[in-house]
């Protein structure tokens, strides 16, 4: 593509080391979003079952991390690859970590608010018997915010400018944004050696991988209006290689994005490039989604930056 602008064309701007083009995906190794209305950020992690004393503590300051930084480290976030000590404890004992979703929820520019009850999270395994499948349905019950699960109103300003932080209180108040610790992955007991070299077997065996899976509701929770997968496999080492691209849709321009492996990128948009450009943030992202801006807008340039 020239180095021009054209009608009804959108110059993408890498400040990173990107590809342009078709998404790339790893075999096992994925993160798929769908996001109308919303983006959704979602990471693995380790951290206390739920019944350990040190789980509140533990989930504040991972919610609080994710607030204040966008994002979490690719320290934190345990990428793609699945050990088989994320899975197996020993029966009884509560000092080990197992894996949890975090994850972050944010309306698009003009779209609508979000409560906690428009969200709910499935996971389920590779094996034939799905023996760590799980759900929760954050509609389905009286749930509330909390400081492991925090809403976000945002100030006219914009985010991070005035916020008001939601920790308690009814999950159905609307917000602009929602972060926390979602759904915690079952695993398999062991009460002896001969017990523990099985579980090591099955899952070595059948290269075993887990998926979990959030939506949100709309509203009036007739409709799925936006998702997010994430998969972790034994055996699985890369993630998917970040790849910006962009298409003319139905007349619209449709910015599509893949950001994996714990990281988050900024996407931005200016009418002009070079050292006079105005760079407006249009979202952070993270995973596999698109931003769509009707034609109307006019000429616009993208660019896409990882957040360190």
């Amino acid at each position: 593509m020239n180095i021009k602008k054209i009608s009804s064309a959108v110059l993408l701007v890498a400040v990173w080391t990107f590809l342009l083009g078709a998404f790339w995906n790893a075999s096992g190794a994925e993160f798929k979003v769908k996001e109308e209305s919303y983006n959704i950020q979602a990471y693995w992690a380790m951290g206390p079952v739920r019944s350990n004393p040190y789980w509140e503590t533990w989930a504040n300051r991972i919610v609080r991390s994710l607030y204040d930084d966008l994002t979490i480290s690719r320290t934190v976030d345990i990428g793609h690859s699945l050990l088989p000590e994320y899975i197996i404890q020993k029966a009884g004992k509560l000092d080990q970590n197992q894996l949890w979703m975090v994850f972050r929820i944010t309306k698009k520019p003009g779209g609508p608010q979000i409560s906690m009850s428009q969200t709910r999270f499935s996971g389920k395994s590779s094996d034939a018997g799905n023996s760590l499948k799980s759900s929760v349905d954050w509609g389905d019950g009286d749930y509330v915010y909390s400081p492991q699960v925090i809403g976000v109103v945002w100030d006219k300003a914009g985010e991070r400018v005035n916020d008001k932080l939601i920790k308690s209180g009814s999950g159905k108040v609307l917000v602009d944004e929602i972060v926390g610790v979602g759904l915690q992955t079952p695993y398999y007991t062991y009460s002896n050696d001969v017990e523990q070299l099985r579980a090591l077997d099955y899952v070595e065996r059948l290269k075993l991988s887990v998926v979990q899976s959030m939506e949100v509701l709309s509203a009036d929770r007739t409709t799925m209006v936006a998702s997010a997968t994430r998969t972790i496999g034994y055996g699985i080492s890369s993630p998917p290689k970040p790849v910006i691209g962009w298409e003319i849709l139905n007349g619209d321009m449709v910015v599509t994005y893949q950001v994996v492996g714990g990281l988050t990128g900024v996407i931005q948009s200016s009418d002009q490039i070079g050292l006079q450009a105005d760079w407006i943030t249009e979202a952070s992202v993270n995973g596999l989604g698109n931003i769509k801006r009707p034609s109307k807008i006019g000429n616009k340039f993208f660019r896409i930056t990882l957040i360190p």
